[in-house]
């Protein structure tokens, strides 16, 4: 510790009665110079000065109050970042700024620290996401692990944010985060550990690793990861691998070092001294009893076993699932993927839609997915109706509307072809503001470079074995896709 600022400069903190205009000191001139936000570090050593002056829950609430005055006064509360703030009085101060860092930095250098940094953003969440939102660090879009973080943050329902040096980003990773318009499509919660991982040693035994969340409709994703080898050695304070693994630990850190001053994209290939890591994923990670999935069947129709589509990111294949049923792989070393999984709704079809003469009620099984270019593939969508009866109660002419973020491959399940696929521009960009709207016969566009689309009818692609439905949507921002059988 001798070369810590704090040993060789000393620590202290301004007086409590002038906290307010310190914080105005500095973040009047920030937001004067152009910045959107600020990262607050440090903040739990607060407590630890304040000796003969009333103690440290007492100091750090004063601080802390100060602190988000001026935040909202400057950036707003949305636009803070608290950091290093595990202390319980920290956490139980706050009341304006919600996000809080719930991990240990991402150190792009340290290899050892890559696959644990994972485990703690998703363990920690369980208790912090309880009190303020997650934030699970930033992380370099180039750089051996770029996609294992990538999809951590896809499905941790955090906020997506790198640090890039100018210059050097992989914009093709970048794409399956964010979309042009720079809407995210984020997760609905904190993402946490599945429960068959949540006692379960992630570096260790030759199990992945997996966090699972929620999207807004009602459909779940979870991402598998390799995080086997390496751990905080709490004898040498440092990241380490394991024994099993030191003979290539050498090698490996010279690869993983060559690999971060290549202005390519570098796979790292140290899998070959790690475990295989093997991972089963199915509807029981997020619905553990069947009996709560009720919503999603049609009462008037006979009963049947529930059924999930699920659609793999870097597979890109659709399954169809019971719901005890389980998708197995392997996963080498930084490897990992996601599985995006919605409950399919029974929709009422008569046999005459069929052409038969006899009249049979029967059902149409349908999942909307969301895009598949998204690693939240399920995050791209934002509302879901369906039908198959009339208003007299009458089996009518089946059809579904989904409404969904663009551009991108849209991808669905359905267990029948479909007769006309129409879709429309609702108006909106893919944050929710209105692009145009409409007053009686007249049209207000508010951004002459988005296309008024009106509904028309759209060419898609089926595949009759898997059931899968493809559409592209070729505008940016939220399509209404309306789906008839």
């Amino acid at each position: 510790m001798l070369w810590d600022p704090a040993f060789l400069g000393g620590v202290g903190a301004c007086r409590v009665e002038r906290s307010y205009e310190m914080y105005r000191g500095i973040h009047a001139y920030l937001q004067e110079s152009g910045v959107d936000g600020v990262k607050v570090d440090a903040q739990s050593g607060l407590g630890s000065l304040a000796g003969g002056i009333g103690g440290g829950p007492k100091l750090v609430r004063q601080f802390t109050e100060s602190l988000e005055s001026s935040v909202v006064q400057s950036f707003g509360p949305q636009h803070c970042i608290n950091c290093m703030c595990h202390s319980t009085e920290n956490l139980y101060n706050y009341k304006y700024t919600a996000m809080a860092r719930v991990s240990d930095d991402f150190y792009p250098k340290d290899l050892p620290s890559q696959t644990w940094h994972i485990a703690a953003v998703a363990c920690n969440s369980l208790f912090i996401g309880e009190i303020t939102h997650p934030d699970w660090d930033m992380f370099h879009s180039v750089h051996p692990a770029a996609g294992m973080h990538a999809a951590a943050r896809a499905v941790g329902g955090c906020s997506v944010y790198t640090s890039d040096a100018p210059g050097k980003h992989d914009f093709e990773l970048l794409r399956k985060l964010t979309l042009p318009d720079g809407a995210v499509p984020v997760a609905k919660r904190p993402g946490h550990p599945t429960l068959d991982c949540l006692f379960k040693d992630p570096t260790r035994g030759g199990a992945a690793f997996k966090i699972f969340n929620e999207n807004r409709i009602g459909g779940s994703v979870v991402a598998a990861f390799n995080l086997q080898g390496s751990a905080w050695d709490r004898k040498r304070r440092m990241y380490a691998f394991f024994e099993d693994v030191k003979e290539r630990a050498g090698e490996m850190k010279q690869e993983f070092q060559d690999s971060l001053t290549d202005d390519r994209i570098t796979a790292f290939s140290g899998g070959r001294s790690r475990k295989i890591a093997r991972a089963k994923i199915g509807p029981t990670d997020f619905w553990p009893e069947e009996k709560n999935l009720a919503r999603y069947r049609n009462s008037e129709l006979p009963f049947t076993a529930q059924k999930y589509a699920a659609w793999t990111h870097l597979g890109r294949f659709l399954h169809l699932l019971s719901h005890n049923d389980k998708l197995t792989m392997e996963l080498e070393t930084l490897q990992f993927e996601i599985v995006t999984v919605m409950p399919t709704v029974q929709i009422a079809l008569s046999s005459s839609h069929l052409g038969s003469s006899v009249v049979e009620q029967i059902s149409i099984l349908w999942a909307p997915l969301g895009l598949s270019n998204m690693m939240n593939t399920g995050g791209t969508l934002l509302a879901h109706e369906w039908a198959g009866k009339n208003e007299f109660d009458e089996v009518a002419q089946p059809w579904a509307t989904v409404t969904c973020m663009g551009p991108g491959e849209f991808v669905s399940y359905s267990s029948r072809r479909p007769m006309n696929v129409y879709i429309r521009a609702n108006g909106k960009r893919n944050n929710g503001e209105l692009i145009f709207e409409h007053r009686g016969d007249e049209t207000l566009k508010k951004d002459d470079n988005c296309p008024l689309l009106l509904e028309k009818e759209i060419a898609f692609v089926y595949e009759p074995t898997s059931g899968l439905l493809s559409i592209d949507l070729n505008a940016v921002g939220q399509h209404e896709i309306r789906v008839i059988w």
